[in-house]
């Protein structure tokens, strides 16, 4: 059986992992490592709470600087929504607006829609005489 390993000895691990790779370590990298998540969450609470007792960024948050794909306007979004987007758009009507845009009705839909709005005119009337 392998000895425990104290919060100084892995936190000086970690320091010299971040040195090798310039990563923060992961969950992922603990087969590198040669002490246990268990260990981790014993001494330190969580993993989070280690990385930054070993004054390392955590890894999560990272920002980018993104173009619209419909008004071209520049904005913020973090790398982990552009990843999972094929376009990136500044907010939800510039997407609206891009996946709406030549759309077809049916002559069924048209009709459904035209007694909708019949049917809330209706509505606010009766309302208004209340």
């Amino acid at each position: 059986m392998t000895e425990q390993l104290s919060k100084r000895e892995i936190t000086k691990l970690v320091v010299n992992f971040y040195k090798l790779t310039g990563k923060s370590p992961c969950l992922k990298h603990l087969a590198h490592l040669p002490f246990s998540k268990n260990r981790v969450m014993k001494l330190f609470g969580t993993w989070n709470n280690m990385l930054k007792i070993s004054g390392l960024k955590l890894n999560r948050n990272k920002i980018s600087e993104i173009t619209c794909f419909l008004c071209k306007k520049k904005v913020a979004r973090q790398v982990k929504e552009i990843r999972k987007s094929k376009r990136s758009f500044c907010s939800s009507e510039c997407s609206a607006s891009y996946y709406t845009t030549g759309r077809k009705h049916s002559e069924e839909t048209k009709r459904k829609i035209s007694e909708s709005l019949k049917a809330h005119r209706i509505f606010l009337n009766t309302e208004k005489n209340i």
